[in-house]
């Protein structure tokens, strides 16, 4: 499929056209360059040491927030410690 340069202003094709590939580019999974082996990761993706205590700053409680934050203290071992809202009363509450 040829490409053709944008427009100087670009059809909403152009626009989804453009979105697709960016977001294919970015699902296609990555190796690394020749020769170089991938380091192993002992802990695995993404992972740290358990916590006795989690402490949690919540922003926007109004809402679904609210059930939220109540969710998340039903949870053993959670620490609110600070709650903003743009509504001064829904933070209160």
């Amino acid at each position: 499929m040829p490409t053709e340069p944008l427009s100087p202003d670009p059809s909403r094709r152009d626009f989804i056209r453009a979105g697709a590939a960016l977001t294919l580019g970015a699902a296609l999974p990555t190796a690394p360059p020749p020769g170089v082996a991938a380091a192993p990761s002992p802990a695995g993706p993404l992972r740290a040491p358990p916590m006795s205590r989690v402490r949690i700053g919540f922003v926007g409680v109004g809402g679904q927030g609210s059930t939220h934050v109540e969710n998340l203290l039903s949870l053993e071992g959670v620490e609110l410690r600070a709650i903003g809202d743009i509504v001064e009363a829904k933070a209160q509450a």
